[in-house]
């Protein structure tokens, strides 16, 4: 995921290098948003930079946005035995939702870059294969942003984006039909680095 998120971008890079560069023109405008992976990632449901959202502007310099994701996995696994095989099959989700603000600190030609900060709300759970040790978390985070993007063309944008904060987790492990424990985790420094391109109208 994190190699082919890289190859996309370098990718689009490439494909954007002989168009001319756009000034860049923030105001009254919406984006709709899509993350490309980070290349790493502490975010407890894995979905920090969820998938898709939009970017609606207040004004030049400033604008509210939002975002909507899901990562759904799962892994099968074949075990030989003699003349005997078994399969397995692991699963995880995860979910999450996030709105929060960005705020432009600076223009140059094509480029801008913005800080802010976000609130997000992230569920996940794994069910593995024959076992009855299920387990699930909810995770409420606090971060803020920093990024930069760059207009390929007026419609069409590539960026990077630095998140660092800090996240509520609290985590239920399943034991059986009649036992479950709960575990509850402050983490600081919930961090990553994403791509995301934006289509803007």
């Amino acid at each position: 995921m994190r190699i082919s998120s890289l190859c996309v971008a370098l990718g689009l890079a490439a494909l954007a290098a002989p168009v001319q560069a756009q000034p860049v023109r923030l105001a009254d405008r919406a984006a709709l948003m899509f993350n490309m992976g980070g290349l790493f990632t502490s975010s407890p449901t894995a979905l920090d930079g969820v998938g898709v959202g939009g970017r609606w502007s207040l004004d030049e310099n400033m604008a509210l946005r939002g975002a909507v994701g899901l990562n759904l996995t799962t892994v099968t696994t074949d075990t030989k035995n003699g003349g005997f095989s078994s399969d397995s099959e692991d699963k995880s989700d995860a979910y999450a939702i996030e709105g929060g603000v960005e705020v432009v600190l600076a223009k140059a030609k094509s480029a801008y870059l913005y800080t802010g900060g976000l609130l997000q709300l992230g569920y996940g759970s794994a069910d593995p294969d024959g076992d009855d040790n299920d387990s699930s978390q909810t995770a409420l985070t606090l971060a803020g942003i920093l990024g930069a993007g760059y207009f390929i063309m007026d419609g069409l944008t590539l960026g990077a984006e630095y998140r660092l904060g800090i996240s509520s987790v609290t985590q239920t492990q399943e034991r059986g039909a009649n036992s479950e424990t709960e575990q509850s985790t402050l983490v600081i420094g919930v961090g990553s680095v994403g791509f995301h391109l934006g289509f803007w109208f």
